[in-house]
Formats: C-alpha cells, structure tokens, sequence
C-alpha cells in the first residue's frame, strides 16, 4: 500500500450583497482534508494532494515538516505567500517547487534543510540553485594529465565546474554539468591520442679537406653533378677561428647516399663518425653526441668573520664533440617539419687561473634551420667546419727515448687540419605498433650506443 498523505487548506472571506459585514463578521476556519498518519516518515513520501491558497510561507515549511519529517529552518530574509495545487509528488520535490516559485533555496547539511533567499544561495556559493552536477573521471592514456587540465580548465562552467588532478595514475576528476561533461569528454578525446613518431636515421661524416677545398665542400659541384635539389642556400655563421663558413642545406633520394660520398671522398679523407637511429615522439627533441664530456675545476674561497678562510672544489662537465639536437613535427600530407640544430665544438686550449686551475676554452660551430621534407627522404647538413692542430712525432726507436740526447734522434710536427662535418639526416615516421625483428632491434640497439 503507498504510504502518502494530503492536506487541503483554504482560507475565505464571506461577504453579502455588496454591505460590509458586521464587526462580529465570522472568519472561515481552515479545512483539513483526510491525512493519513505514517509510522516511519521520511522525505521519500508522496503527497496525494496538496493545494494551498495564500498560505504563509513559513507555515507551509511547518506542513511538509511535521508530514514528511525534514528538518526545515527558514532563515529572517525567508517571507511570502504560497499558493498551489500538487498532486502525486515526493515530498522533496514539492518543496523544490515552492522554493523556485518564491525566489528561494535550501542548503542540507547534517540532515537540516537552511532555507534562504535565492540571492544568498548564490553569494554563499557561487551559483544559482537547482543546478545539477556529476562527477565523471577520465583517464589520460597517452598526453600529460597536467597539460590536459591547463587545456580544458577554461572551458569549465564558470563558479560550478571544478577540476583535480590524479599525477600518480594520470586520472582528472571533473565536477560539472551533465551537459558541459560531455563536451569536456570530446575536448578530452580529440587531445588524448596515440602519437605518431619519427625514425630518424643520422650519418655523420668527417670530411678533412684537402689543400684545394680549405673553404669546405664544393656543395655546388656536387648537387649539380648528382642532381639534388636544394632547398635552402648560405646561411652564414661564424666559427671560433674567425673563418666565415656557409652552412648548405640539400635533400637526396635514399639510393643516392653512396654517389655523394664517394663525391665528398674526392675533396677530402672522409671518416664515419657515428650513423645512429633514434626514435622520437611527434614534436619531441631528439638529442644526439658524438664526442666527450671533459672535466675541470673550480675553486672557491669564503672568508668568514670569526674563522679561517675555507677553500672548496667544484668539478665541472662540458661536453665537446658533433652534438644534434632534431625536433621533428609530423604533418597529416606525410611531410615532416625538422627543427635542427647541431653543434661542432672542441677545446684545444686552456685557461689557467690564479689557483692554477685550467679552464677549457670551447670553440664552437653552431647553426639553427628548420626544414619541411617528405617520409623517408634524405636531408644533408653541411659547412660546418673546424681547425684541429695535429702533432705527427716520428723517431728512431730506443735512441729517440733517451733524455735530452733523444731530441736529435726524433722530430715532431705541428700541422693545423680543416675537418668539415656533414650530417645526414632521414626522418621515417611510424606509429611505434610495430614488432621490430631480433636481428634488426640489435642493430639499433648498436647505432644508439655511441
């Protein structure tokens, strides 16, 4: 049987033919319809009827109190009248319809409904009442949580919307309209998504010039002869010796690496530093170094005022060698956008401090390009060049190791060698779902170690 009760007030004023009534004028009683008594009350109760007329406000919280159970505390600024007819509603919603209709609304808490103004609802927390949230939690496969929510926190609904961040599983909990959740959920989508990456395949190559091409490669003579196309020409920039160097830009079919080589082989004794294969994520740095980090030492001196002066030793690193960084962006035609920047450095000489300390000092060539080539095509780099002093000793053995005397049996020369480094470059996008085969994952796992 369904637990309900109904209550009928009706208040009248009686009058006749148009004379005022006499001073001992009776006033209708309110009328009571049938009320069914409930053993357990709760706010879950449906209400058969419930029709009000010019009813105070406060005695109709008073009502739905004493029939439903709630806890109700209207507060000073809470006045009005009710009038209305209801009819098979819980109770909670019939007070949400009198609250609406009067400019009201309710906070619960600890089982008390605090009845106020509308206005005060607002102010107090900072939206309007009757809106309903939900809490959803979206779990961020592949981007960063924490760049997900700097993304999406603006497009929260404003005072309502509220957003945490779970860094330990890459998890967002949002707090909002069922509406606004779901267009949070597309927005998270559309960012949320399996990255692409690029293979890139690097050859670097010593080139040390012979005396016809001290000024570099004839880059000229070999894109003519091998039918390259270049795409970007002299960018100028300034090495440590003072020599002007002209950094040449070119791409080159696959097939066609062997026939420049054996071209750049002509002008000079060319060596392979280094062919490693990275892989890195879409707009991602790739960094590679060919060469070595060198040490040296700093010292300290502090002077306190009531001790002796304390002397302390740093060690620090600087590496020198062929350093690249690559940055690549893949593009949805199948070209790639390459941010490249390599560096040739080397410390020939010091610097001795007053504490006898010998600082390196770093000559560097470096250049910044960025450049746009299909899959699988080939970039070379080139005009990077550098001055290396070469000491060749040569001598007869056992007389030319004698202290002192040994100087006439041996001869040293000093020679100064223009080396110029050439890097390949040729960027393979994929989409890292793919099983390598054994012997080919070693070979990578070989050219990464340098």
């Amino acid at each position: 049987m369904k637990r309900a009760f109904g209550a009928l007030f009706v208040v009248t004023f009686l009058a006749s033919g148009g004379q005022a009534a006499p001073e001992s004028r009776k006033v209708a009683a309110p009328a009571q319809a049938q009320v069914w008594t409930l053993p357990n009350r709760s706010d879950s109760d449906m209400i058969d009827v419930l029709e009000l007329k010019d009813m105070d406000i406060q005695d109709v919280f008073k009502l739905l109190s004493d029939r439903s159970g709630l806890n109700i505390i209207a507060g000073k600024n809470v006045q009005g009248r009710v009038s209305m007819f209801l009819r098979d509603v819980p109770v909670r919603d019939a007070l949400t319809v009198i609250l609406r209709a009067n400019a009201l609304a309710y906070q619960e808490q600890d089982g008390v409904l605090e009845i106020m103004t509308a206005q005060e609802y607002e102010e107090k927390f900072g939206m309007k009442f009757g809106i309903k949230t939900r809490t959803d939690v979206f779990l961020i496969s592949y981007a960063k949580a924490d760049d997900v929510m700097k993304t999406i926190t603006p497009l929260l609904t404003p005072h309502i919307g509220q957003i945490q961040i779970d860094a330990r599983i890459n998890k967002l909990i949002i707090t909002d309209t069922p509406a606004k959740l779901e267009e949070l959920k597309r927005v998270i989508t559309s960012i949320d998504h399996h990255d692409l990456e690029v293979m890139i395949e690097a050859r670097i190559v010593q080139v040390v010039l012979s005396d016809g091409f001290k000024m570099g490669v004839d880059w000229q003579a070999i894109m003519t002869r091998s039918g390259t196309q270049r795409l970007k020409l002299d960018n100028d920039f300034a090495i440590g010796s003072g020599v002007r160097s002209i950094t040449t830009i070119g791409t080159l079919a696959a097939d066609d690496y062997e026939v420049v080589l054996d071209m750049i082989a002509t002008m000079g004794d060319t060596r392979l530093l280094s062919s490693p294969r990275i892989a890195v994520i879409n707009n991602q740095e790739a960094k590679i170094l060919i060469g070595s980090t060198k040490p040296y030492v700093t010292t300290s001196m502090a002077t306190s005022s009531s001790g002796p002066t304390t002397t302390a030793e740093t060690v620090n690193f600087i590496d020198v060698g062929v350093k690249l960084n690559v940055t690549p962006m893949i593009h949805d035609d199948g070209y790639v956008t390459m941010k490249i920047r390599p560096e040739v450095s080397s410390a020939a000489t010091t610097l001795k401090t007053a504490q006898n300390n010998e600082i390196p000092i770093v000559e560097t060539s470096q250049v910044d390009t960025t450049i746009r080539v299909k899959d699988g095509v080939t970039i070379i780099l080139g005009g990077l060049i550098k001055d290396e002093a070469v000491n060749t000793q040569s001598k007869i053995p056992v007389l030319g190791d004698i202290p002192l005397l040994g100087r006439a049996f041996r001869n040293e020369d000093r020679s100064i060698e223009k080396t110029e480094i050439v890097i390949f470059l040729t960027p393979h996008i994929i989409t890292g779902d793919v099983s390598v085969d054994p012997e080919r994952a070693m070979t990578i796992k070989r050219s990464k170690t340098y």
